[in-house]
């Protein structure tokens, strides 16, 4: 899954800096693959490699990953997703005609079968739907470099860190989705680590559902935008 995460951002046109992250600095076969991919930095595609932490936890090794960004505008790409042609184009021209844009992301394909991408699509969300579930994608959504850093992910959610960021990413301005170009979300597959502990996702979901409640994520509703 990894090749094919980091192919579809280098297959991207325009500069730009990939930060890969290995949250299991144990696993001597991955930090191999990110050296070889770190060999095609150029001076406009810059490929670091953040430095070994113990393990930690995506959450942090998001963060950490984060700090180490130089960019005006981020994305959190997961192992397992991969990036649409031409999206980062669409970012670059979208955040840059919108100065008030704080969050872009595309429709996305949820795959269930690995290894022939039999894809389902998912339709472009709207603020209503977001407050009772995570339906923006995590993998390929872009933010501003600025908020990005000062939001972070949660690291005291063990599950749904996409979801609350982006509740709280949308308080400090509009949100947009572009129908017309879809991401890849591969929600399981036989080479994953992790173990989905639906309880565990069911508590973080109230939580959540608990700060929409209490007004947590006061004034991301005013700042919503229709799709394009």
């Amino acid at each position: 899954m990894l090749p094919r995460a980091i192919d579809s951002i280098l297959k991207q046109s325009g500069p730009w800096e990939i930060i890969l992250i290995n949250d299991d600095p144990a696993d001597l076969e991955t930090n191999k693959l990110l050296v070889s991919y770190a060999r095609k930095s150029t001076f406009t595609r810059n490929i670091v490699i953040a430095p070994p932490r113990e393990h930690r936890g995506f959450s942090k090794a998001v963060n950490h990953g984060i700090a180490l960004a130089t960019g005006d505008v981020g994305i959190v790409l997961a192992d397992d997703d991969a990036l649409c042609p031409d999206w980062l184009y669409a970012v670059d021209h979208w955040f840059t005609k919108k100065p008030d844009l704080v969050a872009l992301w595309a429709d996305y394909f949820i795959t269930y079968d690995w290894k022939n991408f039999n894809s389902v699509e998912a339709p472009g969300a709207d603020f209503a739907m977001l407050k009772e579930k995570q339906v923006i994608p995590g993998g390929g959504t872009a933010v501003r470099m600025n908020v990005l850093k000062r939001e972070g992910l949660d690291e005291t959610l063990a599950h749904n860190e996409d979801w609350d960021l982006m509740l709280r990413v949308l308080r400090h301005g509009r949100g947009m989705s572009v129908p017309g170009y879809h991401c890849m979300i591969v929600h399981s597959h036989p080479h994953s680590k992790s173990v989905v502990n639906l309880p565990a996702v069911a508590e973080t979901s109230a939580l959540i559902k608990r700060r929409i409640a209490e007004g947590r994520y006061e004034h991301a509703a005013d700042c919503w935008c229709k799709r394009t």
